[in-house]
């Protein structure tokens, strides 16, 4: 019998364990950049019965939450246009020390060591 792999908690699991009810636990390797096409592989399940989960705002900075088959994807040009907003963006971290974490990982990982070196036109300039 093989080790049982730990997973993480998280504040849905302890929301259904505290409330006892039943789940199971799917646990598969993270692969960067694998997305659903990934996971599904791993858990041997056709793509679109995974679902992913999309954190957006609108234009007034108001939270989306989009869940949706993991083979699908998302315009946001026209969920926009659905929702009456000017435009969706992908929603920011809430946490100033994240945001300082994401943006100082991004920049390395694409050569924008100082803020300096930043391009109103280049691949840094997403980082700001």
């Amino acid at each position: 019998m093989g080790r049982k792999e730990h997973v993480s908690e998280t504040p849905a699991t302890a929301f259904l364990r505290a409330h006892g009810v039943p789940f199971s636990e799917h646990v598969y390797h993270y692969v960067e950049r694998g997305g659903t096409a990934e996971s599904s592989r791993q858990l041997d399940v056709d793509e679109h019965s995974v679902v992913k989960t999309l954190v957006m705002q609108d234009d007034d900075g108001k939270p989306l939450i989009i869940l949706m088959p993991g083979d699908r994807e998302v315009s946001l040009k026209n969920l926009a246009r659905q929702i009456g907003a000017k435009r969706v963006l992908p929603s920011k971290p809430r946490w100033p020390s994240v945001t300082r974490a994401i943006r100082s990982a991004a920049r390395r990982r694409l050569g924008c060591a100082r803020p300096s070196k930043f391009l109103w036109n280049g691949p840094c300039s997403r980082f700001r």
